[in-house]
């Protein structure tokens, strides 16, 4: 949005350039939240998006033949397990041992490049090829809050920029419910995630001075959810030398991380 205005460019979309608020406008637009009446604001638009129905269509569209012209299209197999790497006399991967779990049997596949997209079980991959690996990712869970109604506008959202351990909270409207989000906790990583009492009143507590006492937090929350993020420790210059590849790079090996 900022670069459109400032090269003027082409571009076409919908959204407008972000704009001042005044301390009336504000109001008007948020009158629940009362911590913000007296004061500025920014107003800014975003496109919304359904990250599952995105992921489906990249995937459909990515097993297209030609779909970018000269390119074949990509093989998809759901339900299927990573077990191991195939490496040739020189301890180059050149394929993968997968494991169907639909009709369980073991098979390999040969690869020119094994990528890793694993996200926080990144590691787990990077070990399994070279055990003296040093470990990069640390795990950060972030809760989110689906509350029924109320909070915000049916077509508008709110950042709170600045909470009591330094970080911003964001309150959006998403398919009809004010959806709330995020702490930020270290954890381990783990293939199983959930939300903690302490992440969800913290929230809570951070929603209140805004919205004032009367809403009824607990009684309007729908739902809780976490996810952990992978987060990528800073190695020493050493350790960077000898795995290059870590974030995005290559290996002798050639695995690909991402």
């Amino acid at each position: 949005m900022y670069m459109k205005q400032l090269l003027a460019s082409n571009y076409s979309s919908s959204l407008k350039a972000p704009k001042l608020l005044l301390k009336k406008r504000v109001k008007e637009l948020y009158p629940d939240a009362t911590m913000m009446h007296g004061k500025y604001g920014v107003l800014m638009q975003e496109a919304q998006m359904n990250d599952s129905r995105m992921a489906i269509n990249s995937l459909f569209t990515s097993s297209i033949d030609s779909y970018i012209p000269g390119m074949k299209g990509a093989t998809l197999a759901n339900y299927v397990e990573f077990r191991d790497y195939v490496k040739d006399a020189d301890g180059k991967i050149v394929g993968a041992k997968l494991f169907d779990n639909v009709g369980k049997k073991e098979f390999e596949i040969k690869s020119k490049v094994v990528v890793n997209c694993t996200g926080i079980h990144a590691d787990e991959l990077r070990l399994q090829d070279n055990a003296e690996a040093v470990p990069r990712i640390q795990g950060a869970r972030g809760t989110h809050l689906m509350f029924k109604k109320g909070l915000v506008p049916a077509d508008s959202g709110v950042i709170i920029p600045k909470t009591k351990d330094g970080r911003l909270i964001f309150i959006i409207n998403y398919l009809g419910h004010p959806m709330v989000g995020t702490t930020d906790e270290k954890c381990e990583v783990t293939h199983y995630c959930a939300p903690t009492e302490k992440e969800i009143d913290f929230i809570c507590q951070e929603l209140q001075p805004y919205f004032g006492e009367d809403y009824d937090f607990k009684g309007n929350l729908m739902s809780a959810w976490a996810g952990i993020r992978p987060l990528v420790k800073a190695g020493s210059e050493a350790e960077a030398k000898d795995e290059p590849w870590s974030f995005p790079g290559i290996k002798a090996s050639a695995i690909l991380a991402f």
